[in-house]
């Protein structure tokens, strides 16, 4: 807000309370002193309860970025609070129902008021709250992908040679995408080769449209057909995308990625948030897709005829399946590791004193002196 305006009533009219005199034949300015609206009785409480947001829009933001993106929440509401089903049944009996109960108890996972919210009708019952969570992800969404759009240079320069990204600037996509050669060649389908000038051509004119995924998804920007799943998601540009939107984005456009951070609280903290999820993984996956595209507008199926949702859907899948489950351990103990790194150290350390003293009683059969253990008495030798 501008720190100087024209002074209005509440009500939206002029306040003739302030007013401006000028003539031609005089220089002088005549000011008559304006009411600050600081000075209102209950200004103050007015602007704190504007602040005071749906507790349900803050968890949507959550949702969109480490839970489900897509998922429809007023069914998987409804879905949720009526189901009597065992899980282990319903996985089997109605595949599209339990993703729906999942959703569900994620959400309730981290809001568990959640069912005495749904059946308030004071603060509106389930299709309020199904309605201020869809808001918080539309917001949640919205807000990184305009993120993204203003650094996703400065990112391209930090992981590539500045001369690579000429030409590419933070307020045109126009330029983005097949338009430009860096972001062409990353958006590349990964069984394609962009140095083909044929495969350029297709691309550029429509005529390819490959589900295959691109090439940005994997280490080195190269796919290795042999091991196609060597470091996959594991690079500089998914990192520092993953920085800027989870901790801020002074962080991810800093040299050393693992030690700069600000004091200020970003997603990750305001969500309480203290690991990757393997939707979170797809979500930054799905906005540097959007982001390196030359797209002005997202939708599910992009105008280039990519298919955000199942590009999203699918790196779940992946990642989740039963046979994938030593991709899944190692991807996100490398961006754990990079992105949380206090918290890996909190987890794992081996000499962390409180188990190394707990060991150390294990080992010289203190835990058989019972009552004196508990109270203290043995640790003081």
């Amino acid at each position: 807000m501008p720190l100087l305006e024209p002074a209005f009533s509440p009500e939206g009219s002029p306040d003739s309370s302030a007013t401006i005199s000028l003539t031609s034949r005089s220089p002088s300015l005549n000011l008559v002193k304006r009411t600050s609206p600081c000075d209102e009785e209950g200004f103050y409480s007015r602007k704190k309860a504007r602040k005071v947001a749906d507790p349900m829009e803050k968890l949507g933001k959550h949702l969109a970025r480490a839970i489900d993106m897509f998922e429809p929440v007023l069914p998987a509401l409804e879905d949720g609070i009526n189901n009597d089903e065992p899980l282990n049944v319903l996985v089997e009996t109605d595949p599209k129902k339990y993703r729906r109960v999942e959703f569900y108890s994620a959400i309730e996972y981290k809001y568990p008021r959640l069912p005495e919210r749904l059946g308030s009708k004071e603060e509106g019952g389930l299709e309020s709250a199904a309605k201020s969570l869809e808001k918080g992800r539309s917001d949640a969404r919205t807000d990184d992908t305009n993120k993204l759009k203003g650094y996703i240079v400065e990112l391209l320069t930090s992981v590539f040679p500045p001369s690579r990204a000429e030409g590419l600037t933070s307020s045109l996509k126009s330029t983005r995408g097949w338009q430009h050669p860096l972001t062409g060649e990353l958006l590349t389908p990964h069984d394609k080769d962009w140095n083909d000038l044929s495969v350029q051509e297709d691309l550029k004119s429509g005529k390819l449209v490959s589900k295959k995924w691109p090439h940005f998804l994997f280490k080195g920007f190269r796919a290795n057909a042999q091991r196609l799943f060597h470091g996959f998601l594991q690079n500089d540009l998914m990192l520092r995308a993953a920085l800027c939107i989870f901790i801020n984005p002074s962080a991810s456009l800093a040299k050393d990625t693992g030690r700069s951070r600000s004091n200020r609280a970003g997603n990750a903290a305001l969500a309480g948030m203290t690991e990757m999820t393997v939707p979170a993984l797809a979500y930054v996956a799905f906005q540097l897709r959007f982001a390196l595209s030359s797209e002005e507008v997202f939708s599910k199926a992009g105008h280039d005829m990519f298919d955000y949702s199942r590009f999203y859907y699918d790196i779940i899948r992946l990642l989740e399946d039963p046979r994938m489950q030593w991709l899944k351990k190692a991807v996100l103990k490398w961006y754990n590791e990079r992105i949380f790194p206090h918290e890996v150290q909190r987890t794992v350390d081996p000499d962390d004193t409180a188990d190394l003293m707990i060991r150390q009683a294990m080992e010289a059969g203190l835990h058989e002196q019972g009552e004196s253990v508990a109270g203290g008495e043995a640790w003081g030798e």
